[in-house]
Formats: C-alpha cells, structure tokens, sequence
C-alpha cells in the first residue's frame, strides 16, 4: 500500500492493518458479521481460488497441492488443508471430476 510519503519506507503490521481495515470500510467491503474481513482472509481466498481455477482447467489438482502449499510458504499440506474451504462450486467441481472418472465402475460391465 502507498503510504504517500517521499522517502520508501515499509509499513510495520499495525499501520498494514489499520490501512486494510480502512480501505474495507471505505470501500463498504464486510463479512457476514458486518465486520471487514481480516488481512488473512485473503490467504484463504486465494487457496479456494487456486483450487477452482486448477478444476476450470482440468489439471491434477492432487499433483497442484504441493505447489500450492509451497506458495503459501507451508512445510507440509496439513498446514495447506486449513486454508481450503469446500465452496459450493468446488464441491460441484469436485464431484462432477469424481464422476467423469468413476462413473462407468457403476454401469454394468464397466472398466476403466
């Protein structure tokens, strides 16, 4: 965030979070609580979106995960597994994957 001053300087934590609260506010931005998300909230947000667009584009997302918790500076997909929330899209995302995979295992004579 630009912090208008001429010389660069860095924002401690406190000041980060007292500009995202306001820009939240300003841009009448709030959580179903009527509070602005947190600053973290972003993290999850990007791990959910990340899941999506890996379905959207029909990759491995088992084989993206590790990526994905790299990114997120992670030492294992546990500490990943936190941030991913079962949205309604990915769940129809998921599910119809499962199906396009396994379906034929439950027709008569079907084989992979």
């Amino acid at each position: 965030m630009w912090n208008n001053r001429p010389k660069l300087q860095t924002i401690n934590d406190r000041t980060l979070l007292k500009l995202w609260h306001r820009c939240c506010v300003c841009a009448d931005i709030f959580n179903d609580q009527g509070h602005p998300p947190r600053l973290h909230d972003l993290r999850h947000s990007f791990a959910v979106e990340a899941l999506r667009r890996w379905y959207a584009q029909s990759v491995n997302v088992q084989a993206k995960l590790p990526h994905l918790a790299l990114y997120l500076g992670h030492v294992n997909l546990a500490c990943t597994h936190y941030y991913l929330k079962l949205t309604p899209e990915l769940r129809l995302a998921a599910t119809q994957r499962y199906h396009d995979r396994f379906a034929t295992l439950f027709t008569a004579g079907g084989d992979l």
